[in-house]
């Protein structure tokens, strides 16, 4: 059973048929327009032993161990698609206060059973759509194998949300299989290309580090990425250029960003300024993040430049 801290052996041998089922799955469910649904199904079966999780290793990721070995702890993490929990009881470890999230309520279930002293938050949510209240209040987010099981407007909208979750100043790492832009992406997972890696600066981030490895595997050799990125703080936004604006309205157009709430420029917001649309707020005199919103109504994070205090 997948809710007991020591899982039996049998749960960690992974065949070929368990992945084709945990295929079948996805397939079915994005065919019929849900793209994470299938999750929960999975470790639903899982739960009552008639399925294996491909990823559930019961052990933290090493790539992952290997990567906060010399961050220092303090402050908050995030681990994004937690699964039972392995991940984030070692982020935790680190010295981070850690909130965890799948959207598979029986994943989050059994990581509570497994980990029943844990400080661990763990929470049931949508990567596609997290709590408003997350936006930009991570010191360090933790991505690991949940980007390349989405696809499609999905797997773009992770981006962007992931993206959203890192405080100013904060930390993004991810690692997720690689390949090149020419490759055929195989079956899921769909291993991402550099591109889409470093797409992550589109949404405001600047990267610090991209490393393509290769991880030893019982089936061979897999390739990876595992990069860094950081968000800008509020020092960092200052040095901004401005633009010039073409029309308040548009630069506001949709609304103050779904991240705060309200709808509309708000009264406390002192410029707009966009090539699209820029909405700059300051609340009690603190700069707050804003929203860049694109030609699609994407809202894209980007920093802050205040023009005067209030």
């Amino acid at each position: 059973m997948i809710g007991h801290q020591d899982a039996p052996a049998d749960t960690t041998v992974l065949t070929d048929a368990d992945r084709a089922f945990a295929r079948r799955l996805a397939a079915d469910s994005i065919g019929s327009g849900d793209a994470t649904g299938w999750f929960e199904t999975l470790y639903a079966a899982a739960e009552r032993g008639a399925a294996t999780v491909p990823w559930a290793d019961f052990a933290p990721n090493p790539r992952l161990v290997s990567a906060l070995a010399r961050l220092t702890g303090g402050g908050r993490a995030l681990v994004i698609g937690c699964g039972l929990g392995d991940d984030a009881e070692h982020v935790a470890s680190r010295g981070f206060t850690t909130v965890a999230f799948d959207v598979s309520p029986t994943a989050v279930a059994g990581a509570r059973r497994r980990f029943p002293r844990s400080t661990v938050e763990y929470v049931t949510a949508d990567l596609l759509s997290p709590p408003r209240s997350w936006a930009g209040s991570f010191d360090v987010v933790v991505e690991v194998f949940t980007l390349q099981v989405l696809t499609g407007v999905a797997r773009r909208t992770a981006f962007a949300r992931t993206a959203e979750l890192v405080a100013p100043g904060g930390r993004l790492l991810v690692i997720a299989g690689a390949r090149d832009e020419h490759d055929d992406p195989g079956a899921m997972p769909w291993p991402l290309t550099r591109a889409e890696v470093e797409s992550f600066r589109e949404y405001g981030l600047t990267e610090h580090s991209i490393v393509d490895f290769f991880d030893d595997e019982s089936r061979g050799p897999v390739r990876r990425w595992r990069a860094w990125f950081t968000a800008p703080d509020q020092g960092d936004a200052r040095q901004m250029p401005r633009q010039t604006p073409r029309d308040r309205s548009h630069c506001c157009r949709g609304g103050w960003s779904s991240a705060y709430g309200s709808a509309g420029c708000p009264s406390e917001t002192l410029d707009c300024w966009c090539d699209v649309g820029w909405s700059v707020r300051v609340r009690n005199g603190q700069r707050i993040r804003a929203l860049w919103w694109d030609l699609t109504g994407t809202p894209r994070l980007r920093g802050v430049r205040i023009i005067r205090g209030g």
